[in-house]
């Protein structure tokens, strides 16, 4: 399984507009593929945001949605998301959206990745772009990088 970068330490908190060392440094990765950005490209990126979701009270990462994850990419990366295909949630006009790219990259990982669904009714997603977004469908996946197994 590929390495991620640990999260900020215990206590600290991003600022509003600041990413993690290794999200920048993937970011630029990122930038420098002219070409549209396919799910395989996102991967890096993927397994590197849901490494730093918050671990709540245990020491894994918990589940986080595909509109988190979009949030939480620097927004070179979500305009280029968005450009080519949509912004996320409902009402963007396009089937096929920045959320729908980030879903299709979590199940590229099902190896490595636990899923479950959501259900959107009631909740509004702040996305970082010109409006927030309500769910796209009635639920929405949620990811978390896999907890190691348990020795019997």
């Amino acid at each position: 399984m590929p390495t991620v970068s640990s999260s900020p330490a215990k206590g600290q908190t991003k600022s509003k507009k600041s990413f993690s060392p290794a999200v920048l440094r993937l970011g630029r990765q990122l930038r420098k593929i002219s070409r549209p950005l396919k799910p395989a490209d996102l991967e890096p990126m993927i397994r590197q945001l849901l490494a730093e979701a918050s671990k709540g009270k245990g020491r894994f990462p918990q589940f986080v949605t595909g509109y988190q994850l979009f949030r939480r990419m620097p927004s070179s990366l979500r305009k280029r998301l968005i450009s080519a295909s949509a912004p996320p949630g409902k009402g963007a006009g396009k089937h096929y959206s920045a959320a729908s790219i980030i879903a299709t990259t979590c199940k590229r990982l099902k190896n490595e990745l636990d899923q479950d669904y959501l259900d959107t009714r009631d909740l509004v997603f702040q996305t970082r772009t010109i409006r927030d977004a309500l769910g796209g469908s009635p639920v929405c996946g949620v990811y978390r990088l896999r907890r190691p197994r348990k020795s019997p």
